[in-house]
Order: C-alpha cells, then sequence, then structure tokens
C-alpha cells in the first residue's frame, strides 16, 4: 500500500493552444521528489531577479519577461544535461489524417495527448517503480481522475522472469512494476514556478511550428549577413512581424542554441519546428505522428 508522502517523483503539465491554431502543445517537467525544492528555489530566484512574478507564455511580450525567458531556458538545459529534471513536449497537428475531420472534440483529444505523454514518461524515462504525484495546470474542463484511471490501467505487466541459473528453475511470470501514481492533484500556475515552465516549453513548441517562416525570416535579418537593426525594423512591420514575435522569436533561437550547444539533439530547422531526434534525451519534443489509418481524433456525441 502506497502513502501519499512517500512519493519519489513528481510530474508539472500544461498545455497551449490546445482548441485554437493549428499546433497544440503539452509539457510536462518531471524530476525526484529530492529534487523538487533546490529547483524550485534557483527558478523563483531567476523570476524575483527579472522582477517577474509568473512567466506564463502569453504574458512573454517585452524585454522583461523576454531576458527572464532566457534565464529560465538556460537553467532549465542545463539542469537536464545534469539528469536533474526532463521536459517532455508532445505537439500535434489539427491537420493531418487523424485530427482533420468532423465533430473533433478537442477538450476528449487533449485527454488522450495527456495520457500518450504521461504513459511514455511514467513507463519509459524513470526508474522502473517510481511513485509519482502529477500536478497540472488547472483546467476546469479537464477530468484528471480519468486520465489517472486510465494511466493505472497500464502501470505495469506480467513479464517472465529470468531463469535462476542456481537452481535452474523454469522462469515464472512475475508482475513488473513500471510506476505508481499516487494522485494527480491540479495547482494555481501561479504558485508554481515548474508548472510555469511546462507553460512556457508548451508554448515555444507550439510557436516554434506556428511561425516558423516568420522566425526564418527573422533570423535572417539578424544575420551578421542580414541588415542593419533599423532597416530590419522598418522591414519587419512591413512583413508583419510584430514586437512580440520578434521577443519570442529571439527566446525560440535562443533555446535552440543553448540545446545545440550542449548536444541535446533537438532539431528546429530540419523539420521547421522545434523536434528532438532521440526521445530518450531529456530535452524532448515529440511531434504526434497517426499510428494508422484507423488512428482518429475523438468526436463530440451530437454530431
Amino acid at each position: 500500500m502506497y502513502i501519499k508522502g512517500t512519493h519519489t517523483h513528481i510530474g508539472f503539465a500544461d498545455e497551449s493552444h490546445y482548441n485554437k491554431g493549428r499546433y497544440p502543445a503539452l509539457a510536462v517537467v518531471s524530476l525526484k521528489k529530492s529534487s523538487y525544492d533546490p529547483v524550485k528555489k534557483q527558478i523563483c530566484a531567476l523570476l524575483k531577479e527579472s522582477d517577474v512574478k509568473e512567466l506564463k507564455w502569453e504574458k512573454i511580450r517585452d524585454a522583461r519577461y523576454h531576458f527572464a525567458a532566457e534565464k529560465i531556458c538556460r537553467l532549465i538545459v542545463e539542469l537536464a544535461c545534469q539528469n536533474t529534471l526532463r521536459v517532455d513536449t508532445l505537439i500535434w497537428d489539427i491537420e493531418d489524417s487523424r485530427h482533420n475531420i468532423k465533430g473533433r472534440d478537442d477538450l476528449a483529444n487533449l485527454h488522450r495527448m495527456y495520457h500518450h505523454l504521461l504513459k511514455n514518461i511514467l513507463q519509459s524515462r524513470w526508474d522502473n517503480g517510481a511513485i509519482w504525484i502529477l500536478h497540472p495546470d488547472e483546467h476546469t474542463g479537464l477530468s484528471f481522475d480519468s486520465i489517472q484511471y486510465f494511466l493505472k490501467m497500464t502501470q505495469g505487466e506480467l513479464t517472465p522472469a529470468d531463469r535462476d541459473l542456481f537452481s535452474n528453475k523454469r522462469p515464472s511470470i512475475v508482475w513488473k512494476q513500471y510506476y505508481h501514481i499516487v494522485g494527480i492533484e491540479p495547482v494555481k500556475s501561479h504558485d508554481e514556478p515548474l508548472v510555469q515552465v511546462s507553460d512556457m516549453f508548451a508554448g515555444l513548441a507550439s510557436f516554434s511550428y506556428e511561425c516558423f517562416t516568420k522566425f526564418k525570416r527573422w533570423k535572417e535579418f539578424n544575420s551578421p549577413q542580414g541588415r542593419l537593426f533599423g532597416e530590419y525594423r522598418k522591414e519587419g512591420i512591413e512583413n508583419g512581424i510584430s514586437n512580440s514575435e520578434e521577443v519570442r522569436f529571439a527566446i525560440l533561437n535562443f533555446l535552440n542554441e543553448e540545446c545545440k550547444k550542449r548536444r541535446m539533439r533537438v532539431s528546429l530547422d530540419s523539420h521547421c519546428g522545434l523536434r528532438t531526434k532521440d526521445p530518450s534525451y531529456p530535452i524532448n519534443f515529440w511531434f504526434y505522428a497517426p499510428q494508422h489509418g484507423l488512428d482518429k481524433a475523438p468526436t463530440k456525441e451530437y454530431v
């Protein structure tokens, strides 16, 4: 029997644009319970230093939030390199064969994506037998009880045990415990900086696909061979690149460069958006691809 206070790992989750735009995203920050307080302390110190109370993606539009976001990105990539935490982000395309269907239920689909991402993290990205508490951002339309129910159905499997070489006994069937979930407890974003990190990574992932063409133009103008900044400003305005987009392009470029510097195998240009070549790496951008012809998003009952 598991007691709530005995959990060994914690996950924090948030989503971006699940019901608007072409590329919704969902991000989960996961780490050991023993790492939580030191990591939270470092994030809070950087936010205080930047005079930012809450680092939500929608608020990142000016210089103050810009520099705060870069500080947090640098810290998170550094902690990931030390295997202190993971950030796994799932992105999907509502115009692919799975989602481009009549009567698609975006909220029910978000449930499915929570299940896909959390199952992958809990089952494959941390040690077997971990005991988890999960803290998603509050979302009034989501039933986290049902997500927990489906995750509990896949938390272990029956598997043959290894042969005992000393007694020469035949292998027996044993229960292999992948993970155990103590509970899923939604929290308010402004109270939990690691949910804010999840929100920022989900926002960055969605933005990287939605605005990739503009980003490439912005990067070209800002390259050593590009135009002078004053000319770029005029050209940028004429081409519909807003001030807030400039701030976000700079953060996206910064994160991409930090990942390359640390050899995290994160790609941006190759797939016209953030994607990780090897999902075992601790900064993981995973693009959902339809699994087969019958893989369809859920639809609303009345359609």
